[in-house]
């Protein structure tokens, strides 16, 4: 059986996400798109946030609201950012 999902924009859809999950039994994938990606990244240059931990709130967000599947620019550097995290 193929697994199937819903492809939102972020941040302007989280309430979205969030009425999606329970109406719908199936992963839903949230698309952190390249200009949110970009504002993080270009903060992060200029010093104004720490980029690690401007991605992972992104994230952290996206799950809380019901997204199973993030899709992002910043995958490359996830399990490096995630595995350094202290809690």
């Amino acid at each position: 059986m193929p697994v199937s999902y819903t492809h939102l924009d972020v941040y302007k859809r989280q309430d979205v996400i969030y009425r999606l999950k329970d109406e719908i039994r199936k992963p839903i994938a949230a698309y952190h798109v390249s200009g949110e990606y970009a504002a993080i990244e270009i903060m992060a240059e200029r010093g104004i946030l720490d980029r690690a931990n401007a991605h992972m709130e992104s994230w952290a967000a996206l799950r809380r609201s019901g997204a199973t599947i993030i899709i992002t620019y910043a995958a490359e550097k996830a399990i490096e950012w995630i595995s350094d995290y202290e809690y």
